[in-house]
């Protein structure tokens, strides 16, 4: 809830701070916008913090780990022991 209060508060200022400075000639249409946007904020708050959330759970995937030790394991093939060639394919 704090949260919620926070976000929708933010919106607010910034949308009356648009209407009553009408900063570059356009703040009642950004006035209007931010309003809008702070009463969905409000509204779809759990919808909103869900999405984060899940987005939050999902940064924590395996294959990022795992792509982080091939990345390392092929740094150690790069200065590992020198690859011996065969004479097999020079035809001699």
């Amino acid at each position: 809830m704090i949260g919620r209060s926070i976000a929708t508060t933010i919106l607010l200022l910034l949308a009356f701070g648009a209407v009553f400075t009408d900063a570059l000639g356009i703040g009642y249409p950004t006035g209007a916008l931010l309003l809008i946007c702070a009463a969905l904020t409000w509204s779809y708050w759990g919808t909103i913090s869900e999405g984060f959330r899940s987005a939050k759970d999902e940064s924590n995937v395996p294959i990022l780990r795992m792509g982080a030790k091939i990345i390392g394991g092929m740094e150690f093939l790069r200065h590992g022991s020198p690859r011996r060639r065969s004479n097999s394919a020079s035809g001699s």
